[in-house]
Formats: structure tokens, C-alpha cells, sequence
């Protein structure tokens, strides 16, 4: 009809003594090809780039997940040690409480027991004693002992104390017979020194 290539196609009417004819060109038919392709490869493009950076966003989130749990395991590691550690610690002040409450326990039983022969050897020789010197010199053996028997039971409390098994009691007590008992102690370094000590407990 126009010179150019065309695809033609026709039918009969049915009942009519005529034929419908429909022609297109080589470069109609390639022009709706090319842009149905074009907007596949739109299409494809876009669901390239939408892939791509949803690939990106999901191995930034994975490295970030990555980072955060080794930081955790360092973090829960670090953790680890430091409670091994801290047990090790409480095991090592445990064992040391044990020993310095038994090394306690033997020195105050091996200077209880020659103090207690001293107080009781005192109180035989004051019995037997006539001179008032040798008695008031007996009496101040006797003082001390006493006095350095009440200092290794107070050691002991303190050992009680740490192992909270201490028990206190309420009782009472002659405090200006304590602190006679305190300066006549002392009493004898003083007067070598030629220093006279007053007790005022008023």
C-alpha cells in the first residue's frame, strides 16, 4: 500500500460476502517491541538497584550484629575472668581467715597454759609470804599475769568477731578497781623514771 514491509492479516464476516483486512508495518510492530523491552529493562534495572541496596543494607546490618555480639562475648568473657578471679580472691582471704584463727588458737593456747601455772605459782607464794614487800612485789606478778591473760582472750574475741561468733554479755565491773589494776602495772617504770602517776577516776 505505502512501499513498506507489512504483516497483514484478514478474517471473513460471517454472513457477509466480506473479509476484514488489518495490516501493520515492520516498524510499528518494532516500535511497541522496543518499548515494552525499554520498560522491562526498566523494570529490571530497578529491581537491580532496589536488590543491590538491599543486599548492602542487610551485610551493613549483619557486620553490625557481627561487631555487637563479639563485643558481648568479650564483654561476657571479661566477665568470666574477673568472677574466677574474685572467687579465687575469696578462696585465698578464706583460707588466710582460717589460718590466722588457728595460728591464734595455738600461740593463745601455748601462752594461756604457762600464764595460768604463773598466776597459780604467784597465789601458792603469796600465801606463803611475810615480808610486805615480797607480797605487794607477788601481788604486781600476779596483776600482770592476769592483765596479759585478759589481752589474749581479747585476741581471740577479735578472731570471734571476724567469724561473727562473738557473743556479747552485759555484766558488771569494778572500774576504779580496773584502773588501780591498769596503774599498778605501770607504776614501777614510772617511779625508775621519777615520774609520779595520780589516779582521779572522780
Amino acid at each position: 500500500i505505502d512501499g513498506l514491509p507489512r504483516l497483514v492479516a484478514f478474517r471473513k464476516i460471517d454472513s457477509y460476502p466480506l473479509y476484514v483486512l488489518a495490516s501493520r508495518s515492520q516498524a510499528e510492530l518494532l516500535a511497541e517491541w522496543k518499548a515494552g523491552s525499554v520498560l522491562v529493562a526498566a523494570f529490571v534495572l530497578a529491581f537491580a538497584v532496589m536488590a543491590v541496596s538491599f543486599h548492602r543494607t542487610m551485610l551493613r546490618s549483619w557486620r553490625a550484629r557481627e561487631s555487637t555480639l563479639a563485643a558481648l562475648v568479650e564483654k561476657d568473657e571479661a566477665l568470666a575472668r574477673s568472677l574466677h578471679e574474685l572467687e579465687q580472691s575469696k578462696q585465698s582471704v578464706e583460707q588466710a581467715s582460717r589460718a590466722k584463727s588457728a595460728f591464734l588458737a595455738s600461740v593463745s593456747h601455748e601462752i594461756r597454759t604457762p600464764m595460768n601455772a604463773i598466776i597459780g605459782l604467784t597465789y601458792l607464794a603469796l600465801r606463803d609470804a611475810r615480808s610486805p614487800a615480797v607480797r605487794a612485789r607477788l601481788e604486781g606478778v600476779s596483776d600482770a599475769a592476769r592483765h596479759l591473760l585478759g589481752l589474749v582472750n581479747d585476741i581471740l574475741d577479735l578472731s570471734k568477731i571476724e567469724a561473727g561468733k562473738l557473743q556479747l554479755e552485759e555484766i558488771e565491773f569494778d572500774r576504779d578497781g580496773l584502773l588501780s589494776e591498769a596503774l599498778a602495772m605501770v607504776m614501777p617504770a614510772a617511779r625508775a623514771k621519777g615520774l609520779e602517776l595520780v589516779l582521779d577516776s572522780g
